[in-house]
């Protein structure tokens, strides 16, 4: 039952999904986004690395 309620499924959210992050520091990320947390989100790069990023240094997301 709590599984229908989470917010944060994979399902529920569409992943993994291709994505942009721009970040405050002006870094761009390009890659998969594989999970979604409450405080932060996991990217595997285009470059073959895993990035969790925490989303308050997020500037810009685009799907």
């Amino acid at each position: 039952m709590a599984e229908e309620m989470d917010p944060h499924t994979a399902e529920r959210l569409g992943i993994p999904k291709p994505t942009t992050i721009k970040l405050i520091n002006g870094e761009i990320i390009k890659g998969t986004l594989t999970m979604v947390k409450p405080k932060r989100i996991v990217v595997k790069c285009d470059d073959g690395r895993e990035l969790k990023i925490f989303k308050h240094s997020i500037l810009y997301y685009e799907d």
